[in-house]
């Protein structure tokens, strides 16, 4: 092995990224789901011939509304909310107990401070050094040349 006091570390703004994504899926699945259902109620309204109205929460948000402008709190962590996005938090997480799991699975996330920094300064200085010998014949003496020099 070239570098045998190297270490695992985790690529925590991609992981982070990948974790956020989901939970945002998975208020979008919630979002559509409240979408279709407000048009199905619409529709069976006007069929029987009755005035449709929206149910509001206490904040005065509808279910689209709440789904839509909660997107905004679930990216940031809770310390950082003001106070109707800790109000729309906590009635999301109320009515989506999956959306709530998976916000604090993300936050857990960032508790966990390592970085692939250093990684990302070796990487470049193999590009850089790689550079300077316009493409390499003898692999075996490169990394060689390598674990002396940044070693």
């Amino acid at each position: 092995m070239a570098f045998p006091r190297a270490s695992w570390v985790i690529d925590r703004f991609h992981v982070q990224r990948l974790a956020w994504d989901a939970v945002q899926e998975i208020r979008i699945k919630h979002q559509w789901d409240a979408i279709n259902a407000e048009t199905e109620a619409r529709e069976a309204a006007k069929l029987e011939g009755r005035k449709y109205t929206v149910e509001r929460f206490e904040n005065g948000d509808t279910l689209k509304e709440l789904l839509a402008r909660g997107l905004y709190a679930l990216f940031k962590s809770p310390e950082k909310w003001i106070d109707t996005q800790r109000t729309r938090a906590g009635m999301l997480f109320g009515l989506y107990p999956d959306l709530k799991q998976a916000y604090w699975l993300s936050q857990n996330l960032r508790d966990k401070r390592s970085t692939n920094a250093s990684v990302e300064s070796i990487n470049s200085k193999i590009k850089a050094f790689r550079a300077k010998l316009h493409g390499v014949n003898d692999t075996k003496f490169f990394i060689f040349r390598l674990c002396k020099i940044y070693a």
